[in-house]
């Protein structure tokens, strides 16, 4: 598990675009995941790398702080807390840094269970606790960690008028290159769950919708039979093996 962290987040790294997501994945770790992704990259690095991270460790514990971000930005960012850099709405939002042409900004939520009637859709930080920087987090991993998966949403986003009408989820426009429509097999016909493909290659089920006279993403939950009995603010509630 520590492995998979940091390979994603290595990913993310020296990249001011994703600084953003590489953090909200580091916030969502628990206290044992962090742990050990710490113990992993002492060990992946060379040994004046470690004496660094033990000067910085040993300075910080005796101070008694906290380690502050510092952004090299003039916003009034520059050593601000975790919690005074980003607000909880920046993940109601996919803003994807682009190519030349722009790539469209779009609000990005799930859907809602309610006492009676429909399921609604919410902005992602509606979620409980953490999830919606969970979610947000994994939405960068799947479709934005690269150059050609940003390309490839950034195609997405300049057809998606086509693409409502075509019964394609996010995952099959850019990881499939388009090939194969969303299937709900597993969901026994619930378009409202995760589809087949994103069930069976482990990524985030992200489907595109007309709400409220504007284009939408909408994340959908695995069906209640994949969920390991996994709460909805668990990403193991969204994605095949967490």
């Amino acid at each position: 598990m520590a492995m998979s962290h940091l390979e994603h987040l290595l990913a993310l790294s020296n990249n001011s675009a994703f600084a953003d997501a590489r953090l909200k994945i580091i916030q969502a770790l628990s206290d044992e995941e962090l742990s050990a992704l710490v113990k992993q990259g002492y060990r992946c690095n060379t040994r004046k790398a470690r004496e660094i991270l033990s000067v910085n460790m040993l300075d910080l514990i005796s101070a008694g702080q906290k380690a502050t971000l510092k952004w090299p930005v003039s916003n009034n960012n520059l050593q601000q807390p975790m919690h005074s850099v980003f607000h909880k709405t920046d993940v109601d939002v996919i803003d994807i840094p682009s190519t030349p042409g722009g790539i469209p900004i779009f609000e990005i939520g799930t859907l809602a269970s309610r006492a009676t009637g429909p399921e609604d859709w919410q902005p992602l930080s509606n979620l409980d606790g953490e999830a919606g920087d969970i979610i947000y987090a994994r939405f960068m991993i799947d479709f934005a960690v690269d150059e050609s998966k940003r390309m490839a949403y950034g195609r997405m986003t300049h057809n998606v008028g086509h693409h409502l009408s075509e019964g394609k989820c996010v995952n099959i426009l850019v990881r499939q290159e388009g090939c194969g429509r969303s299937t709900f097999e597993k969901a026994r016909g619930n378009f409202r769950r995760a589809c087949d493909t994103c069930i069976r290659t482990k990524r985030l089920c992200v489907q595109i919708g007309v709400i409220d006279s504007s284009v939408k993403l909408c994340v959908m939950p695995l069906p209640e039979a994949y969920r390991e009995s996994r709460a909805l603010d668990s990403i193991a509630a969204w994605v095949m093996g967490g």
